[in-house]
């Protein structure tokens, strides 16, 4: 506070500031105290094993060139089975590092992802310069985000390969249509006799059916019957489209029902139920269940003739297609979701719950 004499007689207080230079450094002081808090902070959460793993990151292998670090951020650039095999092989390296659990949501959620973005553009030497603790919580916390945006990766790719089979199956669907539309028309005229004398009030009543087989003839009627029967199907298209992808299911499916925990909400049990169902089955062993106890809610009218026999028994290779298409349905609609996912995750979490 300085007296000041702004004219003869006159005397008033006033504030002198601090220059822009001076503010400057002391609000560095003041960011960097809070940085170093924020790098204590996270590195105590960590064991030595930890540390010692995220240290590995950096460290690339004999004969390799880049690091497991370097490698490890690079996401998926193909849409194929082998591609999504490979994401979900990089997803539990992810985890593999073992940090995933450390508890970070105390924590202020800009400066983390400021640390995470960080690690994502800086190559692994600068990053092994950094400080220890600086080192550990910025490698930390990139690697929870990157195990949330890896997954993101796997369910994006899941969504896009399934799309892909279903378009080349209806690509498929309609080459196949056109090429038995020739087929569908014969049979159709052959039916078309029939009806006609079936409609015919000329034609008495009593001798109806014996004037349609000697007109059409009962072996080219039972024939047009079959052909229209085999060709005109009400089956749900997702199915038709589906149906001979089974192959390139197989190709992914061991390793996406090990890789991918998922929730949803109360419409969705049934879906979970048969997932884990395919979970369990694919673990083996001698707790594996029988396929007669899958779980049936899941499966709706348009794909019960295909997936249940007469019998009752179910087709596994149609069952697992027609879990794959509901969950990729519920995935677009956030009815199913994976807790550890950016944009997959539970729509609900936000949201204010009890007495908030």
């Amino acid at each position: 506070m300085l007296t000041v004499n702004l004219s003869p007689g006159c005397y008033k207080k006033a504030v002198v500031l601090p220059g822009v230079s001076l503010l400057a450094r002391l609000i560095a002081r003041v960011r960097e105290s809070t940085g170093r808090s924020l790098y204590r902070q996270l590195q105590a959460r960590l064991s030595g094993a930890q540390r010692d793993q995220l240290d590995a990151l950096l460290v690339a292998s004999p004969g390799e060139r880049l690091t497991p670090l370097e490698v490890l951020r690079t996401s998926p650039t193909r849409v194929s089975a082998p591609a999504l095999v490979a994401a979900l092989r990089r997803l539990d390296q992810i985890r593999a590092v073992g940090v995933s659990t450390v508890p970070v949501q105390d924590l202020p959620e800009a400066r983390l992802a400021r640390l995470a973005r960080h690690a994502q553009l800086a190559w692994a030497q600068p990053l092994g310069r950094l400080g220890e603790e600086r080192r550990h919580a910025t490698l930390l916390v990139f690697v929870q985000t990157l195990e949330r945006t890896a997954t993101d990766d796997v369910l994006d790719l899941f969504d896009n390969l399934m799309t892909t089979l279903a378009l080349r199956g209806e690509t498929r669907r309609r080459r196949e249509r056109l090429r038995t539309l020739k087929d569908l028309d014969a049979a159709a005229l052959v039916l078309q006799q029939a009806v006609q004398l079936l409609l015919d009030d000329g034609v008495p009543a009593a001798s109806l059916r014996q004037q349609v087989l000697d007109t059409v003839g009962e072996a080219q009627l039972r024939a047009a019957a079959e052909v229209v029967q085999h060709l005109a199907s009400d089956e749900d298209p997702a199915l038709q489209v589906l149906s001979g992808s089974y192959a390139s299911v197989r190709r992914f499916l061991p390793a996406l029902l090990a890789g991918i925990s998922l929730q949803g909400t109360p419409s969705a049990q049934s879906l979970l139920a048969a997932w884990h169902f395919l979970q369990a089955q694919e673990a083996g062993g001698r707790c594996r269940p029988k396929w007669a106890a899958a779980p049936r809610a899941v499966v709706p009218k348009s794909w019960a003739r295909r997936v249940f026999s007469a019998k009752g028994e179910v087709n596994p290779q149609a069952y697992t297609l027609c879990v794959l298409d509901r969950l990729h349905q519920a995935l677009r609609r956030r009815e199913v979701f994976a807790p550890a996912s950016e944009r997959y995750g539970d729509p609900r979490a936000e949201l204010l719950r009890g007495e908030a």
